[in-house]
């Protein structure tokens, strides 16, 4: 596995609900001149969205994917048999989401379960492209926190109650 300790030591540091430190496009032109052409497919190819296997993912994508699949299952469990009027206990994994009283401090939870999984993984990689996939990836999260807008979010679901009642 190649060292990337140049482009790795220049990096902000990222903490969760931090403002953004660099967009994920001056992220990827910068590791872009660094890495090599097929570690950088593989960095760019990270993408916390997309869950879709691929025999090309590094083992610690294939890791996060997992991981997102499960955590996602968990919460689709409770949703459902809250639904269905039976009482389902929230596993460990997913209870901190379902202890939030409104549906943005629940996203919010499951970004802080994401961050969390990330940041575990991470302690594990020194300097190498595992490390930046994983920097990348929470990168993604913390883009996904400051993209939240509340005003924004009233005007959306105000044009949204508006619709429903008229």
């Amino acid at each position: 596995m190649n060292k990337y300790y140049y482009l790795i030591s220049s990096l902000p540091f990222l903490e969760f609900k931090q403002e953004l430190p660099l967009s994920r496009q001056a992220f990827l032109a910068e590791a872009e001149k660094w890495l090599k052409p097929g570690d950088f497919a593989r960095l760019k190819s990270a993408d916390i969205y997309n869950l879709d296997a691929s025999r090309k993912d590094l083992a610690i994508v294939k890791e996060y994917k997992l991981f997102e699949l499960v955590l996602r299952q968990r919460v689709s469990e409770v949703r459902i048999a809250r639904k269905s009027g039976v009482e389902k206990k929230p596993s460990a994994l997913v209870k901190a989401v379902f202890e939030q009283k409104d549906p943005l401090a629940m996203e919010i939870a499951l970004m802080k379960i994401r961050w969390d999984f990330l940041d575990e993984k991470q302690k594990f990689y020194f300097f190498d492209l595992n490390w930046l996939v994983i920097y990348f990836l929470k990168l993604q999260v913390l883009e996904r926190w400051t993209g939240f807008d509340k005003q924004k979010g009233i005007e959306v679901f105000d044009k949204l109650c508006e619709v429903a009642n008229g």
